[in-house]
């Protein structure tokens, strides 16, 4: 029973794990030839392990070696052949801790061909980078940098195909990727950029069955049209539009068939593999996969988002120039959800409009003042905020509003745990170390060692737009994660707060927009003015902030 990674110079590297399904096939172009090599064979104990075992073993051995895999893309394979023989020993007792009750093992298993498969293309990945690494040294930079992007644009092919094929989980976690342009080639963000609107459909019919089975009747009875090219199709559902009796024109937005069993599998299979990264420097990894395994369980309950939809839009200032659709209750259920349809530009298409210049850092201005009330003000926090997600509705005078869609992923914090994050935003904006301590312990966030230099410097850097004379053109992603990830090797964050984890993930996705189109702004005015609404009865904090 074996693991085996083969190189050679046709197909570039594939990885072989036991039990996996043949991988399909994708459309790459060829890379620069190379003697064939393969490297060595892992060897499992034979007799000592079920077949079951067998598999699951060949797994975690993998899964150690792309757990290494840290830092920049480029980097990802160290050293393939001597981690694979030093992993495939820690391989049964890593089994072992997964095998403690009888029906997690049953599900395990159920869930081993999906984990194999991404295993599987992670690992030919990064073996493909490594390959691109050592051929670069001979062919010099010009002929380099022509692969290079070639193999970007085919590894990014890969991930897309693998989550169209697998959808769930796994699709949702390339949507957040891609919405990263400050940090990923832009051949990946290119392509990774199809899921947040252009997955492939799910055929009508099989939606039909369950709008049919969720509203109890007939589609005719419910429906004067119901159009059967969909408008999106997403990670765990697929929105069509639709003409209501009355002629209202409305967004039905059903839950995919099999769905629920597809997001039990991928969590368990996630959680299964949470023992690899004990003891690797990067953060709290088990309360962020718990948020995240809340958070994704949360989006399959529809009525669940509807009421998500109306808290948000509640906390809406009068005068924002920001919406959301409007729910039709009576139509709406748990796996079923109608809203009013609001015809709108997808926000990257407006964003990318020369003809829109005037109204584009206008507009990421009013995205940066909403995403800042909804922390520190309304308390209403959108947790998905990737670009397929906003639209921009244009008034007669062509002047935009901003749209929010998509509420299974919602954030609420109560007015002590807003004026706690406004203190701690305070503190970093004045650099007040003292209160930086106080409020990081206050607020739940733990190093290894107890000490708060690693949590001070990753706030620095998450705040240094609001430093005077700051500029989104000098900006270097990149830089600013390979130095919070040195901060972290120095002293790992052990504990974080949960609701981190949902802010991190809707702020990254603004920070992406904003690095990405550089605008013209200035970020400080729309962040202190929350601040000092927080902390309303300590707002004279912001008039001294030198900014």
């Amino acid at each position: 029973m074996t693991a085996t990674l083969t190189l050679d110079g046709d197909s570039g590297v594939t990885v072989d794990l036991p039990g996996a399904p043949p991988p399909e096939s994708t459309s790459t172009a060829d890379v620069p030839p190379a003697a064939p090599f393969v490297f060595p064979k892992i060897p499992l104990p034979d007799g000592t392990l079920s077949g079951a075992k067998q598999v699951l073993g060949a797994l975690f051995a993998t899964g150690k070696l792309i757990g290494h895999a840290l830092g920049n893309v480029e980097r990802l394979v160290i050293d393939v052949a001597r981690d694979s023989l030093a992993v495939a020993k820690d391989a049964e007792a890593l089994y072992e801790s997964a095998v403690h009750n009888a029906q997690a093992v049953r599900a395990t298993a159920r869930a081993t061909p999906r984990l194999t498969a991404i295993l599987r293309e992670a690992a030919t990945i990064a073996a493909s980078y490594r390959l691109h690494r050592t051929r670069a040294e001979i062919v010099g930079p010009e002929s380099a940098a022509v692969s290079l992007r070639e193999l970007h644009s085919r590894s990014a092919e890969r991930v897309y195909e693998l989550c169209v094929r697998l959808r769930g989980p796994i699709l949702k976690l390339a949507q957040l990727a891609s919405c990263r342009p400050d940090l990923l080639p832009p051949e990946w963000v290119t392509v990774l950029s199809r899921l947040q609107d252009q997955v492939p459909a799910v055929p009508v019919d099989e939606l039909r069955v369950r709008i049919e089975a969720e509203l109890g009747a007939p589609l005719t009875a419910l429906f004067a049209s119901f159009d059967e090219t969909p408008l999106a199709t997403a990670s765990l559902a697929q929105v069509h539009a639709a003409t209501l009796l009355d002629g209202t024109r409305v967004a039905v937005k059903v839950q995919l068939p099999g769905i629920e069993e597809l997001v039990e599998m991928d969590l368990l299979a996630i959680r299964t593999l949470l023992p690899l990264l004990d003891g690797l420097p990067i953060g709290d990894v088990r309360t962020t996969v718990d948020e995240l395994a809340r958070s994704i369980t949360g989006e399959l309950d529809f009525a669940g988002e509807a009421r998500n939809l109306a808290r948000f839009a509640a906390s809406i200032p009068a005068a924002a120039r920001v919406r959301v659709p409007s729910v039709v209750t009576r139509l709406s259920t748990e796996r079923v959800l109608v809203l009013e349809l609001i015809e709108g530009q997808k926000l990257t298409t407006f964003l990318d409009d020369p003809a829109q210049r005037a109204h584009r850092d206008a507009l990421l201005g009013r995205l940066v003042e909403s995403v800042c009330h909804q922390l520190l003000v309304g308390g209403v926090v959108h947790g998905d905020l990737h670009p397929g997600n906003l639209l921009v509705e244009l008034a007669e005078d062509g002047a935009p509003t901003l749209v929010f869609l998509d509420f299974g992923v919602v954030l609420e914090l109560d007015v002590d745990r807003r004026r706690a994050l406004a203190q701690l935003g305070i503190a970093l904006v004045q650099d007040d170390v003292a209160q930086m301590t106080r409020s990081f312990d206050a607020l739940g966030f733990r190093t290894a060692s107890g000490a708060p230099d690693t949590l001070i410097t990753i706030g620095r850097q998450i705040m240094a737009p609001l430093r005077s004379g700051w500029s989104w053109d000098g900006f270097d992603a990149g830089r600013q994660v390979q130095e919070m990830l040195g901060a972290f090797r120095n002293d790992d964050v052990v504990a974080i707060p949960p609701e981190m984890v949902l802010l991190g993930r809707a702020f990254a996705s603004v920070a992406g927009l904003l690095a990405h189109h550089r605008p013209a702004i200035d970020v400080g005015p729309a962040v202190l003015a929350a601040l000092g609404q927080a902390l309303s009865d300590q707002s004279g904090a912001c008039q001294r902030v030198g900014v």
